[in-house]
């Protein structure tokens, strides 16, 4: 079977809405490496705030669906 070794996103949260470091480093674990086109520096409060609001979002939908 083949290994992936590069994996190209364009933006991270696109990719998956929160917890990106966990898969980031699942894919490390395995070898491959994981390129950002469209990096966007966050301060981790801003981040934070933008990982729950994430969350609430797919919360409602899910509550709404």
């Amino acid at each position: 079977m083949g290994k992936i070794s590069k994996l190209v996103i364009a933006h991270k949260d696109r990719f998956v809405r929160f917890g990106f470091e966990y898969f980031e480093s699942f894919a490390q674990t395995h070898g491959c490496e994981i390129i950002i086109m469209n990096q966007i520096s966050l301060s981790p409060e801003a981040e934070m705030t933008q990982d729950l609001l994430s969350i609430i979002h797919c919360l409602v939908l899910g509550f709404m669906a």
